[in-house]
């Protein structure tokens, strides 16, 4: 399902830590900060324009249907030219709103790699695996919530034009 959101539909939303009261780890930083990334205006990572070259829903694993609207993809979202971050505190995880926690609601697309030894001619040993892209994720690295990410906080800055190292100058700044 793509829905469309204009900039005062967005700025209306409800952001709060209201559902996490009395869970374990609701304030934790990278929840705060997610909670704050929504209130600046963003929504999840996952519901980018452009998700659906990067993660694959499986919407059969999620576990209601009222949570069905949290992968929904925004294709007036914006992305201001950043890269899609698999790894962004805005990420769902794996099994967001999965049946089971064994069963992936969001997969990587991300390409891995695989360095492998042929033991003879219909056996082979896999030696290791790497990302053909180290920058992009895989789908174990999605839905962290430690901090933003560099990407979180680039698009931050450029949604509200600020210069790339405005956040110097208030780092240094006495109150």
């Amino acid at each position: 399902k793509v829905v469309t959101l204009t900039l005062a539909e967005l700025r209306k939303a409800d952001l709060s830590l209201q559902g996490s009261i009395g869970q374990v780890g609701c304030f934790w930083e990278g929840i705060s900060v997610h909670e704050f990334i929504h209130a600046v205006g963003f929504l999840h990572e996952q519901s980018r324009p452009d998700r659906d070259s990067f993660i694959q829903i499986n919407f059969e694993n999620i576990r209601d249907e009222k949570f069905e609207p949290n992968f929904d993809r925004a294709d007036s979202s914006l992305t201001f030219g950043t890269q899609y971050d698999g790894k962004s505190v805005m990420h769902y995880g794996r099994n967001a709103f999965s049946i089971d926690a064994n069963k992936d609601t969001i997969v990587s697309k991300v390409c891995i790699g695989l360095y492998f030894a042929i033991e003879n001619e219909n056996t082979y040993q896999i030696l290791d695996l790497y990302l053909l892209e180290p920058d992009l994720f895989t789908t174990a690295d999605m839905g962290q919530r430690v901090w933003m990410t560099s990407n979180d906080a680039l698009k931050i800055r450029k949604m509200y034009n600020c210069g790339k190292y405005a956040y110097l100058n208030l780092k240094y700044q006495k109150f």
